[in-house]
């Protein structure tokens, strides 16, 4: 009896002594759960063109074994047929070609890479968040809100590199924050190599260098004292090689995007696009994006009452972090408009800073509540921390779930089974014309590249030059292509119908896409005709409140 409850004993105090990271690691155990949710989902969802490009470099470079190359997998050109160039340091690539040449090629291996680096986001969120408070309550509620910001949810599993450029960012700042109270050359080199690999992973994502600078402790920049010349100055030529790296890089890319006359896929800082941040649809799609998709409109509030709430403590280094990193966006919107006018995702380098002060202004606001009762300070602290989570549940809950729910279920059917016939009954050198936007996700099923054109002399070109051998024209495709009476034409005279998807509605079956290839021609008035004697097939797709059936026939 003695032994065991000297045993209850010892788990007490272990519990008491480490109960922070009892509770971050539960944290960490949620934030995977709700990320494993389709996990294994065709490549048909929201972005699933972002998606299928960074699983086409990973897929060529599996097949090529070329690892110091990109190849796109859609938008080929005349100039540059497979594609190659390079944008991003293909280390999300390189691990992926390693995980399937062990296991096999599945998507579910390249999105619990992704998984797993957003729960190292979130762990080094907690420590970011502690070294700049020094408080529990506000780390944990911080890692607990980015776990299930929406954002971080439905992207925090997506393939592509957004999330390993947040974890090395995340890191970056941790290790900024120890060198900054310990000055060691190991603190310094770690800071500087994951600074570094987060601007090759995506180069946007190096704005945090803004916040930085503005709390850098510019005393150790002086070069007439004795710990300049003993300790900074290996230090800072350290951070140089590393710039040089970044440099270097940048060189390499655009080397081989004038070897391949390939545009540069974003123009940082173009002049005709800075315009465009003073113009009141650029902050509506970047306020929208923020409100709907991304944090809420409650969230967004909360997270702005706390940042106006902090801005007379700016004198404080830790306050000026924070106050700086929200401020560098405007920094960070003129290096691209275009971009954060066209993807929500362009967002996820600040999703932290927005949980982060939503957790500070509700442990503030129930913390000044709480100081009116008379308990001890470590159970006000308890007490407030509950507070936050309740109110979190009971009001915030909801606007959450529904800004997750919409992105999961925004889904363009079909494109998985467009994808699977095309692969099944085509070459692998065979190139698909397709429709654009986001119909992309089918390339990846396919394992094919995808083209566009926009007048019949380049489809004829495309065919000789690139062997177009397939037309694939999603819903958006159906002006855009098959309205334009040459296209429509020429591939109705050439090409002959494979595949075509419906979905049932009240107005009767509706056409979601149709699949040509070259060879034979296609009447569209003889349609219901060829799909009466055809057999019908179906195919669920999962959403959030239940099953959504689309009908396909192959002709």
């Amino acid at each position: 009896m003695k032994k065991k409850s000297e045993g209850g004993i010892e788990v007490i105090q272990l519990l008491k002594k480490n109960w922070n990271w009892f509770i971050l690691a539960a944290i960490l155990l949620l934030s995977f759960y709700i990320r494993t949710y389709h996990i294994d989902y065709p490549v048909i969802g929201y972005h699933n063109m972002k998606e299928a490009h960074t699983l086409g470099e990973a897929w060529f470079m599996y097949e090529s074994g070329d690892y110091f190359v990109d190849k796109e997998i859609y938008s080929i050109t005349f100039s540059n047929p497979n594609g190659s160039h390079m944008d991003n340091f293909p280390l999300l690539a390189w691990i992926i070609v390693v995980l399937w040449k062990i296991f096999g090629v599945k998507i579910w291996l390249a999105r619990l890479v992704i998984i797993l680096f957003t729960l190292g986001a979130i762990y080094f969120s907690y420590l970011v968040v502690r070294k700049l408070f020094k408080r529990e309550d506000i780390a944990l509620l911080s890692s607990f809100l980015i776990s299930i910001c929406p954002l971080l949810i439905f992207f925090g599993r997506n393939f592509q590199y957004d999330m390993p450029a947040l974890f090395f960012m995340m890191i970056a700042i941790y290790l900024f924050l120890c060198w900054r109270e310990n000055d060691t050359f190991k603190n310094f080199l770690l800071f500087c190599l994951f600074l570094t690999l987060s601007a090759l992973t995506k180069l946007s994502f190096m704005v945090i260098a803004i916040p930085i600078l503005a709390v850098f402790p510019y005393k150790r920049l002086d070069i007439r004292t004795q710990n300049f010349k003993k300790k900074y100055i290996k230090q800072y030529l350290v951070g140089f090689f590393f710039f040089l790296i970044i440099l270097l890089f940048l060189y390499y890319t655009e080397y081989l995007n004038k070897v391949y006359s390939i545009p540069p896929s974003i123009n940082f800082f173009a002049l005709e696009n800075l315009p465009q941040l003073l113009t009141i649809e650029f902050w509506k799609a970047v306020y929208v994006y923020a409100t709907v998709d991304n944090f809420t409109t409650l969230g967004l509030l909360i997270a702005l009452f706390g940042l106006i709430l902090i801005i007379p403590k700016i004198k404080k280094w830790n306050y000026r972090f924070l106050l700086f990193w929200f401020f560098s966006y405007i920094a960070y919107a003129a290096s691209s408009p275009p971009q954060m006018m066209g993807h929500n995702y362009y967002q996820i380098p600040y999703a932290p800073l927005i949980m982060i002060m939503i957790a500070y202004s509700l442990l503030l606001i129930f913390n000044t509540i709480f100081s009116f009762v008379r308990l001890k300070p470590k159970i006000l602290e308890r007490l407030a921390v509950f507070a936050c989570i309740l109110i979190v549940i009971v009001f915030w809950y909801p606007a959450l779930k529904l800004s997750t729910t919409r992105q999961f279920d925004t889904q363009f059917y079909g494109l998985d089974i467009a994808g699977e016939y095309i692969n099944e009954n085509s070459l692998p050198n065979e190139v698909v014309f397709e429709s654009g936007h986001q119909d992309r996700g089918m390339a990846w099923h396919a394992k094919r590249r995808l083209a566009e054109f926009n007048t019949v002399e380049d489809l004829k070109k495309g065919e000789e030059e690139l062997n177009v051998s397939w037309v694939f024209v999603y819903q958006w495709g159906f002006q855009q292509i098959l309205g334009n009476q040459e296209l429509q034409k020429y591939i109705y005279d050439t090409y002959s119908l494979k595949q075509v998807a419906l979905i049932q509605s009240s107005q009767g079956n509706q056409p979601v896409y149709f699949l040509f290839k070259k060879g034979g021609s296609f009447n569209e008035s003889n349609l219901n005709n060829m799909l009466n004697n055809r057999p019908i097939n179906t195919k669920d797709y999962e959403l959030t409140s239940g099953n959504f059936q689309i009908i396909y026939i192959n002709v």
